[in-house]
C-alpha cells in the first residue's frame, strides 16, 4: 500500500486553486509532506455514497461557523499523478463548504472577496460542478446543460443538494455582509487533519474508503448480498433493477480480489441508507 502523510491545514489553503506544500511543522520547507498543486482538482469516485446531510447538519455547521472557526476532523485524499485528489473521507463536508463558499460569492459579488474554489468532480453526478459554477442559477443554464446536469444524477442527488442550496442562500446567518464575512472568515481558518497518499492505482483508493468506513461496522450477510446483487460484473441479472452502482472502469471486474471489493464498496453504499448510518449520527463525517 501507498505511503500515508498526514498534517493539519486550513479550509482557505485546502478549497484555493493555489499551490499549498504543507509542512510537519509550520512553514519548514525541509519537512514538506504534502504538495497541493495549483491546478488540482477534486474527485469524489463513484463507490461513495452520495450527499447525506439535511437541514440540521447545515444549520448546526453554519451556527457554529457565526461564532467561532472550527476543528472539522479528517479529509483522507488519494493524489495521483496528474493532480487529482481523491477525496476518500471528508467529501460530504467538502461539498457542503463548497456549497456555502459559492452562495456567499452569489449573493454578495464583489462585495465579498471569496476564495477561487478548486474543481470538484463528482462522479455520481457529473453535473454538480456546472451547478456550481452557475450557483444553481436555473436561468443561466441552457437547458441542453440542465437536461446533462439531470442525467448524470446517478444517485439522484439533485433534490438534497438544491435544498441545501437553498437553505444557505436563506440563512439569517448570511442576511447581510457583515454576518456573511464574519462566517466566511470563521469558515476559511477553520482546520482539519489532512491525509494523503500518492497513488495512481484505484484499487489503492478503494481499499482506504473500505478502511475508513468498515471500521467497526460489521457487514452482514445481507449486505454482502446487496452488495454483489448491485455490481454488474459479468452478465447483468434480469429482473434485477440498477443500483447506480458504477465500479471504476479501471478496475479488472472478473478477478476475485476485485469483485469482493467492489462489492463490499456498495454494501457500504447500501448501509448508508438506513436511519442508523454513520452519517445520521456523525454528521461531519
Amino acid at each position: 500500500m501507498a505511503e500515508i502523510v498526514g498534517t493539519i491545514t486550513n479550509l482557505s489553503d485546502f478549497l484555493s486553486k493555489t499551490q499549498v506544500c504543507l509542512s510537519v511543522k509550520p512553514n519548514d520547507p525541509q519537512q514538506q509532506i504534502i504538495c497541493l498543486e495549483a491546478d488540482r482538482k477534486y474527485s469524489i469516485p463513484a463507490f461513495q455514497r452520495e450527499v447525506r446531510w439535511d437541514d440540521n447538519n447545515l444549520k448546526m455547521l453554519l451556527y457554529d461557523l457565526s461564532r467561532s472557526s472550527k476543528f472539522l476532523g479528517n479529509i483522507i485524499l488519494t493524489i495521483k499523478s496528474d493532480h487529482t485528489c481523491e477525496i476518500i473521507d471528508g467529501q460530504q463536508r467538502t461539498t457542503v463548504l463548497m456549497l456555502i463558499v459559492s452562495c456567499i460569492k452569489k449573493k454578495f459579488g464583489t462585495k465579498i472577496s471569496t476564495p477561487d474554489l478548486c474543481p470538484l468532480r463528482n462522479e455520481g453526478f457529473t453535473g454538480f460542478q456546472t451547478l456550481l459554477e452557475k450557483a444553481f442559477d436555473q436561468e443561466a443554464i441552457t437547458s441542453d446543460d440542465w437536461n446533462a446536469i439531470l442525467k448524470s444524477d446517478d444517485y439522484h442527488q439533485l433534490p438534497r443538494i438544491q435544498k441545501l442550496w437553498n437553505t444557505i442562500s436563506s440563512s439569517e446567518l448570511l442576511a447581510d455582509r457583515h454576518k456573511a464575512q464574519g462566517l466566511l472568515d470563521n469558515l476559511c481558518k477553520s482546520e482539519f487533519n489532512i491525509i494523503a497518499s500518492y497513488s495512481n492505482d484505484v484499487n489503492t483508493s478503494i481499499q482506504y474508503f473500505l478502511d475508513v468506513n468498515l471500521k467497526g461496522i460489521r457487514l452482514d450477510t445481507e449486505d454482502i448480498f446487496k452488495g454483489y446483487l448491485t455490481v454488474s460484473i459479468a452478465v447483468p441479472i434480469e429482473g434485477v433493477p440498477a443500483s447506480g452502482f458504477v465500479p471504476p472502469k479501471s478496475m479488472n471486474r472478473q478477478s476475485p480480489a476485485n469483485t469482493s471489493i467492489i462489492a463490499a464498496a456498495a454494501a457500504v453504499r447500501f448501509r448508508g441508507e438506513s436511519s442508523s448510518s454513520r452519517e445520521a449520527h456523525f454528521p461531519m463525517a
